[in-house]
């Protein structure tokens, strides 16, 4: 089965079994944004939805579309300004909250066109002007031989490393696909073996709206994906009916999150510091940019972005270089000044 098509049904199923215990509004709205939506973003809309349900059934003992009004939501998105974690208690992210009222502004809006409410309420909720302050760690190419040889030495203690042994190859396969291609980890994940063309060094995803992007593949990404699929073939035994690529230690499609927690370990270990994929597509496109002397257009391309402004975002924080130059600058001036007072 197509990697993309596995991914999404169980996707799916997951929304069904969420809207099971839901209003039938939310299954309309549902099947509504399904046609032109992401699975993924299907599923998170309805984990939001859910959860606001849940308050409002709380506060008022019934889910009542119509009686919900814009303080109703601002006393919602207020409960979820703190969160806690590992027993300490801090603020969430701008971005989280604008996630929510997206989400229910969406549903919101669905219900007024739909004639089920008179007005969006969502609609006199304005979003904070405030970003989130984030210190990226960007990553270098030291980085990212460590990273690499991490698989090597393996990660965690000693009964750890001796499970990893199996998986060595697969998991230098996983991240030399990261680091040499920049793709994302969802693409990855919906890779099947028929999508490696060993002949012209070339691989095939199906990427963020089912967007068909080809990939080349460098020497020892050719040669580590060649080492995977003898292991893999072993692996499985009689299961060669398995069209994934990468497959877990159950001996099925990996997750998102079985790979994010690969890269995490992987990267603990070699930098000290938990690093998710993501961040190693944007080392892919910040060490490109050192490379070509900042060519955002060919990064761009590299990185298969539809807009520049997306490619732009990867890019090093160079707050130091321009503060140093800065005072470099006025420094030069201020000893033309002839004398002190």
């Amino acid at each position: 089965m197509n990697g993309r098509l596995e991914n999404k049904l169980k996707i799916e199923r997951r929304i069904q079994i969420m809207l099971s215990g839901m209003p039938y509004e939310v299954t309309e709205f549902y099947y509504n944004i399904s046609t032109h939506t992401e699975a993924t973003t299907c599923l998170e809309y309805i984990k939001k939805i859910k959860r606001f349900l849940l308050y409002l059934y709380a506060e008022t003992g019934q889910i009542d579309f119509s009686s919900v009004t814009d303080t109703t939501i601002t006393k919602f998105l207020k409960t979820i300004e703190i969160k806690e974690e590992n027993g300490k208690v801090r603020s969430t992210s701008f971005s989280t909250w604008k996630q929510f009222r997206a989400a229910l502004n969406t549903f919101f809006q669905y219900l007024y066109e739909k004639n089920k409410i008179s007005n969006n309420p969502v609609v006199l909720v304005k979003p904070p002007k405030q970003k989130d302050n984030v210190k990226r760690k960007f990553l270098s190419e030291k980085d990212l031989y460590l990273t690499l040889r991490a698989v090597e030495w393996g990660a965690g203690n000693e009964l750890c490393v001796n499970r990893q042994n199996e998986w060595k190859n697969r998991d230098r396969a996983i991240l030399l696909m990261f680091i040499t291609t920049g793709m994302r980890e969802s693409a990855l994940c919906d890779m099947n073996v028929s999508d490696l063309d060993f002949q012209n060094n070339e691989l095939v995803v199906i990427d963020k709206g089912y967007k068909k992007n080809t990939y080349t593949m460098t020497p020892e990404l050719k040669k580590a994906l060649f080492l995977w699929l003898k292991k893999r073939n072993d692996l499985l035994g009689d299961q060669k009916d398995i069209d994934a690529l990468f497959i877990s230690n159950r001996r099925t499609r990996m997750t998102t999150r079985a790979v994010s927690y690969l890269v995490n370990k992987y990267t603990k270990e070699g930098i000290g510091q938990e690093v998710s994929p993501h961040r190693l597509r944007a080392a892919y496109g910040n060490i490109l940019l050192q490379k070509t002397n900042g060519d955002l257009h060919f990064v761009k391309n590299a990185m298969k972005h539809e807009n520049i402004a997306t490619t732009e975002i990867y890019m090093e924080n160079k707050e130091k270089e321009t503060n140093d130059r800065a005072a470099k600058l006025i420094s030069m001036s201020v000893t033309k000044l002839d004398s002190w007072e």
